[in-house]
C-alpha cells in the first residue's frame, strides 16, 4: 500500500472518529424539526393520519405540541378561499425517507413508542 492511500486511510478514520464524538457529545434533540420537518410530512400525514391535505388542523396542533417541530407552522400554506394545505417543499425527500418511515413503524408495533410518525 502507497503512501497516499494509507494517508486517505487514515483522513476517512479520523473524520469518523470527529463525527461520532460529535454525535455523543451533542445528540440531536429533534432531527425532525424546522425545514426537515416539511420534507417529511408527507408520510404521517399520508400513512398515519390519512390526511395529506391537511383538512382537520387539531392533527398539525398535536404534533407541534408534543414534539415542538418549530415556532411557527411555515412549512405549508392555506390555499385561498379553501380548506386546502399546500406543503411547500417537494416529496423527492420523503420518497427517500420512506424506506426508514416504513421500517420505524413496524418496529413501533413491537415496543412501547408510539406509531404517530414521530416517535424517537
Amino acid at each position: 500500500m502507497n503512501t497516499q492511500s494509507r494517508l486517505s486511510i487514515m483522513v476517512l478514520y479520523l473524520l469518523a472518529f470527529i463525527f461520532a464524538i460529535t454525535i455523543i457529545a451533542c445528540p440531536p434533540s429533534n432531527i425532525l424539526s424546522y425545514d426537515i420537518f416539511g420534507y417529511y410530512m408527507y408520510l404521517p400525514l399520508t400513512f398515519n393520519y390519512h390526511d395529506v391535505l391537511m383538512h382537520n388542523p387539531h392533527t398539525i396542533a398535536g404534533i407541534f405540541s408534543k414534539y415542538k417541530i418549530s415556532e411557527t407552522f411555515y412549512q405549508a400554506f392555506n390555499w385561498e378561499g379553501t380548506q386546502t394545505w399546500v406543503m411547500r417543499y417537494p416529496i423527492g425527500p420523503a420518497v427517500l425517507y420512506a424506506p426508514f418511515y416504513f421500517l420505524a413503524n413496524f418496529i413501533c408495533r413491537f415496543t412501547h413508542f408510539p406509531n404517530d410518525g414521530f416517535s424517537a
